[in-house]
């Protein structure tokens, strides 16, 4: 059984959440994301693999491409696969996490290496 956090208010918009146990703090400058604005609860598993493939795919950067200009923003996503499976802005990184969280919830997790290395 997975246990659920209740959603942080974040002050800071440049704030990273970390979830450790049932303890919240907060790093900045990573990434801006306010996971109340995602729901009101969300999976600690999740929150934790998301850091972890922000961490695998982008190193935390915002602004960094890969394969080839295709594969871009903090989560690597491409701009089709952006495209068929979110909402928002394909490089905003509030936009990308949240369609990250929504993509696991869904099974869809294989359209990242990191996500199939880190499962």
């Amino acid at each position: 059984m997975s246990s659920q956090v209740q959603a942080p208010k974040i002050e800071n918009e440049n704030d990273l959440v970390i979830i450790q146990g049932n303890s919240v703090k907060a790093i900045t400058p990573l990434v801006s994301v306010k996971f109340a604005s995602l729901s009101d609860f969300v999976e600690e598993k999740d929150i934790m693999l998301i850091q972890d493939m922000i961490i695998c795919e982008s190193g935390g950067k915002e602004n960094i491409c890969g394969d080839h200009g295709i594969s871009c923003g903090i989560l690597q996503f491409q701009k089709r696969t952006f495209d068929l499976y979110c909402k928002g802005e394909w490089l905003n990184s509030q936009d990308q996490i949240k369609c990250a969280f929504e993509m696991i919830k869904k099974d869809l997790g294989y359209h990242w290496t990191c996500y199939r290395k880190l499962q």
